[in-house]
């Protein structure tokens, strides 16, 4: 059977499907300012990951720009995990590290903001 989803006019939050099981959705101010700054922090965390791994020149401008942006966030995990040397570069496992830790503190704080509550209906 497939389910249909109607939204209660009243809950702006809150979906029902064809068997009114309640599905509580997490589109809440706070999730549409925390995901574009996961993104972009995994982005340039990513960006990162992969021009230490091809073994990219931190003099060119561009690189350099990425490193120098990338450095806030992936410095705190820098001592986490030793990075692996490969014949052109380096694979940086802290910046996964780092990747993960961010987006798993998003997810905590959106969880822990946006916590469904009980709901009666009538």
């Amino acid at each position: 059977m497939a389910h249909r989803i109607t939204t209660d006019p009243g809950e702006r939050n809150v979906v029902y499907d064809d068997d009114r099981r309640t599905i509580v959705r997490y589109d809440s101010p706070l999730a549409r300012i925390i995901w574009p700054i996961l993104t972009i922090i995994n982005l340039l965390l990513g960006l990162r990951f992969l021009l230490r791994l091809v073994g990219s020149d931190p003099s060119t401008g561009f690189v350099d720009l990425v490193y120098r942006l990338s450095s806030p966030l992936a410095d705190p995990f820098l001592g986490v995990v030793r990075s692996t040397a490969t014949t052109n570069g380096v694979i940086e496992w802290s910046t996964l590290v780092a990747m993960i830790a961010y987006w798993l503190a998003a997810w905590i704080l959106l969880w822990a903001t946006s916590a469904p509550r009980a709901l009666t209906r009538y």
